[in-house]
């Protein structure tokens, strides 16, 4: 099952394509903010629970690095990182 990842609009309209980046937050645990090398963009299949006003991406062959806060991150002060990942992103 892939990651949910929040993001901003920024993010999500600049630089959410293949081989981009985006940071966020894992969904559903706000605490929780990440740093995202994109992988690879495949086609979003909708969801029954989905928003009908949220905009989705859909990516797998990601790289995750978990951290406390975005300034952390930025610092590339990293708790935690995963591998060829797949991932929904969502604004």
């Amino acid at each position: 099952m892939p990651l949910r990842i929040k993001t901003t609009r920024k993010y999500f309209e600049c630089q959410a394509f293949s081989g981009g980046w985006i940071d966020g937050h894992l969904s559903g645990k706000p605490s929780i903010a990440v740093y995202v090398e994109l992988g690879e963009e495949k086609k979003y299949r909708s969801s029954p629970n989905d928003d009908p006003k949220t905009e989705y991406k859909f990516f797998y062959g990601c790289t995750v690095y978990y951290g406390t806060s975005l300034e952390n991150l930025e610092k590339e002060i990293f708790e935690a990182q995963d591998y060829n990942v797949s991932v929904v992103i969502y604004c």
